[in-house]
Formats: structure tokens, C-alpha cells, sequence
């Protein structure tokens, strides 16, 4: 059986596809049931559609954070992430919201986005990935839509993906760097990788000096943690010592959890806590600072 959306022919398949998508802040489904790697949300941060490419359906990570809001709880499909696949599958989104003056469900294209079940920067066919996008975008005239990396930095330094960056940021693109700590310590408790801080700082330093970078900080309550400004000095000085060195900051997405984390004891923070929390933030940093609270 053969039906249309939005003009477009589609399979049963895509059908049940498009009737399963929920767009809402609290629903970042991957799709990955349906065996697909390029899947539409409604991001906080984007402020509308994300279209995502998830080259980690396996689920790796480089980081293992205590609030991670990647379900692994269900079954891990051996979906391997075939560039040609990712390739029509985005073809097929694109001609889909092209189709519908650029918009899916009602929600305007943002951004095209490398930010699925783990570290991107982890695919080793991640420069000829954004290569295809770019042509995508000019072919089907998304010139405004951002291409997106979603990277905790552990892998970004790569000399192959160092060549592409240029080519990124000449068509709309942006590094999103988590920095979610601000010593050894913190980095242990909130993220615990094998690489260490002064290793991941040396990168988005390295990064930061070529290119603008927009760090995306997660800050929630730990162990019922009562808020308390002193808690992210450190934080703080951390910044003002990349800025020091010259990397190159756009801006500071501070944000709290909007999704059910991998641990408990990880809670969204409140909005007025996140308030007071982006006021002192703007109080000791010379960078704008966009806040996202947990519904929005």
C-alpha cells in the first residue's frame, strides 16, 4: 500500500514511521526500532527541528555521564552505520520537508545535527558525512539550516576531521563542546571517561583558538545536592581561562535534564535554581549564556 505526506508517496513502512514520531522536548527517539539513522526532534536547543544522524546506533560512548539521557535500557540493534544509508535517508527527510516549505509537523528546520547514541567524532566516516551534507543543504537550498557536531571532545582533534573543519564552518556548521566540569575530579564524578581533563581542555582549547565553539554545560542536583553559586566556581574559572588563551566562545548553553537520566540520583534542576545559577554565570563570564530549563 502506497500513501502520501505532504505530497510526498510513501511505503507502509514510512507510514508507521511518521505516525510513531512524537516531537516534544521530553521524546528524542532515535528510531532505531525501524532500523533508520537519521531521525527528527524538537530540540530545547535549537529552538525548532533538528533532523539527527545517529552514527552510534551501537550506543558507545567515549563518556559514561550520570546523567545521560540515552536509553540503554532497551535492545541494542546491529545496525551498522552505512554512509549510504545515512546518505538516503537524509535525501528522503529533506525532500519530504522541502516539500512542506521547509517544515515537518509544523516545526521549522534548524539545524542537521550529529548527536544520536554516543560520540560521533567516533565514526571514522564522519568528514565524508559532512561533506555529503553540505551538498545536500545546496541542493536542496537549506542554505540557513546549521550542520551541527554534538562532541565531548575526546576524538575532535583527529587529523581528518581537523581537515574538514573549515568546510564545515564556511556552510553554517558549529561545534557544540560539553563541558560539564572543571577539574579531575568533577570530570570523574559527572562524566567519567578514561581521558583525562587536562587532556579534553587541551583539545577544545586547540579548537576553540581556530574556530567559535558553543560549550553546552549540563548542570543538575546530585545526591540531592542543595544549589549554591560556590558550587560552579570552579566552572567558572575554568572559562575564564580558555578565554585567556584565546578560545573562541559564542556561547554557553547552560542546561538542565529534560529526559529520564541513566542514573536516579541525577535531577533536573528548578527553574529558579537555574535562574540564579545563569545570573551568576553572566555576573563573572563576558559570554552570552542561553538557559534551557527542564520543560523548555
Amino acid at each position: 500500500m502506497i500513501c502520501l505526506l505532504n505530497g510526498i508517496r510513501m511505503n507502509d513502512n514510512n507510514k508507521q514511521i511518521d505516525d510513531a514520531i512524537s516531537l516534544q522536548y521530553s521524546s528524542h527517539d532515535r528510531l532505531s526500532e525501524y532500523n533508520r539513522l537519521v531521525y527528527p526532534v524538537v530540540s530545547r536547543r535549537a529552538g525548532g527541528l533538528s533532523l539527527g544522524i545517529n552514527v552510534n546506533p551501537d550506543k558507545k560512548c567515549t563518556f559514561n555521564c550520570v546523567y545521560c539521557q540515552v536509553d540503554r535500557s532497551k535492545e541494542i540493534k546491529n545496525l551498522s552505520p552505512d554512509i549510504e544509508q545515512i546518505n538516503n535517508e537524509l535525501d528522503e527527510w529533506l525532500t519530504v520537508i522541502s516539500k512542506n516549505n521547509g517544515s515537518y509537523k509544523g516545526h521549522p528546520l534548524k539545524d542537521i545535527s550529529f548527536a544520536g547514541d554516543g560520540e560521533p567524532t567516533t565514526y571514522s566516516q564522519l568528514p565524508q558525512l559532512i561533506e555529503n551534507i553540505i551538498e545536500a543543504k545546496k541542493k536542496y537550498h537549506f542554505d540557513q539550516c546549521k550542520i551541527i557536531i554534538f562532541t565531548n571532545g575526546t576524538r575532535i582533534v583527529h587529523p581528518n576531521i581537523l581537515k574538514v573543519l573549515p568546510a564545515l564552518f564556511a556552510n553554517q556548521g558549529e561545534i557544540w563542546f560539553k563541558l560539564d566540569f572543571w577539574d579531575e575530579k568533577s570530570l570523574q564524578q559527572i562524566n567519567r571517561p578514561k581521558m583525562s581533563a587536562a587532556k579534553l581542555i587541551e583539545h577544545l582549547t586547540r579548537v576553540g583558538q581556530q574556530f567559535p565553539v558553543v560549550l553546552q554545560s549540563c548542570f543538575f542536583s546530585w545526591n540531592d545536592q542543595v544549589y549554591q553559586d560556590d558550587i560552579y566556581n570552579g566552572y567558572i574559572t575554568l572559562v575564564q581561562e580558555l578565554i585567556k588563551k584565546g578560545v573562541q566562545l559564542k556561547y554557553i548553553q547552560a542546561y538542565t535534564l529534560a529526559r529520564k537520566p541513566s542514573e536516579i540520583d541525577a535531577k533536573p534542576l528548578k527553574d529558579d535554581e537555574l535562574d540564579r545559577l545563569c545570573l551568576h554565570l553572566k555576573n563573572e563570564l563576558p559570554v552570552q549564556i542561553k538557559k534551557y530549563y527542564e520543560k523548555g
